[in-house]
């Protein structure tokens, strides 16, 4: 059975959510940070380097067409997560930082998958994914994993955007495959 309820949302803040909320309070330092330009580039690399913690196969950039809310934004990426899940046979694990700049409503997001016969979203063809998705999708390999986590940390501290959240899915199986990482 594929586990889809995991979810933790965090709303500009460093704190967790909800009961049994993923570990992004480890960012201790952030929490005293107002974010003003000086340290917009220090927290940027703190949850970079929390970010790059795991395995991440691929970058996406989910887009909507028109206006919608962080409810129906998210409901929408839980379930193109499921159908995924489902399709493939695979567990994923993602962050995704939900943005409004522009009046642009999108989604950057981590993700990475898991089955028990060693199959991973890299066998998977992703192209098939992005015409899945109900607005305009861009899914792209991850080839350098600092990379791609520091420019989705971006867009919660560097960006003055109208609105972000952060969603974290799937506790269990970021738990089990975090990297042993220092910052």
């Amino acid at each position: 059975m594929l586990e889809t309820q995991d979810v933790t949302v965090l709303k500009g803040s460093t704190e967790a959510a909800g009961k049994g909320g993923f570990q992004i309070a480890a960012l201790k330092p952030l929490q005293t940070y107002t974010l003003e330009k000086g340290h917009k580039l220090i927290a940027t690399r703190h949850y970079g380097n929390f970010i790059n913690r795991w395995p991440w196969e691929w970058f996406l950039t989910l887009t909507f067409r028109e206006p919608v809310s962080l409810d129906t934004a998210r409901r929408q990426l839980l379930n193109w997560n499921r159908d995924l899940c489902t399709s493939e046979g695979i567990q994923t694990a993602f962050i995704a930082v939900w943005n409004n700049m522009n009046f642009t409503p999108h989604w950057h997001a981590l993700i990475f998958g898991k089955n028990k016969n060693g199959r991973t979203l890299l066998d998977v063809l992703e192209k098939r994914w992005e015409r899945k998705w109900p607005g305009i999708a861009r899914i792209e390999l991850v080839r350098g994993n600092q990379a791609a986590s520091h420019y989705v940390a971006g867009n919660i501290t560097l960006w003055n955007s109208d609105l972000y959240d952060l969603l974290v899915y799937n506790r269990k199986l970021l738990d089990k495959y975090r990297l042993a990482r220092q910052e």
